[in-house]
């Protein structure tokens, strides 16, 4: 097995998208950095709490999912999140020590569970481990693109021009001679 082996949450590698040798000031970079990681630290504490108080509250009553969308204004989907993390947590000690992301991604319910299997397996842990912290930063990547892709849409659609997915487009390609699809 190649590489260090991450036993704890600060040698874990932080997926960032932020360029801190772009801020200028080597301190205030510092401090960002910093900072970046206790909140960080901080949403992964509240997204286990917070699972943990819902998971204690959640019975079969009916009221469940009104009371946590009115009552604590979380969007059932998110408490679904955040209760299926402290699960996966619960069987693994081993998974608290990833990002939040990570954990609310090995989580949802469309991550296959012989993946999420695989990554809690002893023997499997590390190699495992590196995998999902290479795919969240794939996943990261595409929603950043997929984001860039929605503002582009938006800006040609403002100067009254079809925007990709447009029904103009789709006869633009269909009708084109050669294959642009």
């Amino acid at each position: 097995m190649d590489g260090p082996i991450l036993s704890t949450p600060s040698q874990m590698p932080a997926i960032v998208g932020f360029k801190y040798d772009s801020v200028g000031d080597a301190a205030l970079a510092s401090e960002m950095q910093i900072a970046a990681s206790r909140i960080r630290d901080r949403m992964k504490a509240a997204l286990i709490d917070v699972g943990r108080d819902l998971i204690a509250i959640k019975d079969e009553h009916g009221k469940f999912v009104e009371w946590v969308e009115n009552e604590c204004l979380i969007n059932i989907r998110t408490a679904q999140r955040m209760m299926a993390a402290v699960e996966l947590i619960t069987t693994n000690d081993k998974l608290s020590y990833l990002p939040r992301t990570t954990l609310e991604l090995l989580a949802a319910s469309a991550t296959p569970r012989p993946t999420v299997e695989a990554i809690k397996a002893p023997e499997n842990f590390q190699d495992s481990l590196r995998e999902v912290l290479r795919l969240e930063a794939d996943i990261s990547a595409l929603l950043h693109w997929i984001g860039r892709i929605a503002i582009s849409t938006n800006i040609l659609e403002s100067y009254g021009l079809p925007s990709p997915g447009s029904p103009a487009m789709r006869a633009v390609k269909r009708d084109a001679p050669c294959n642009v699809r």
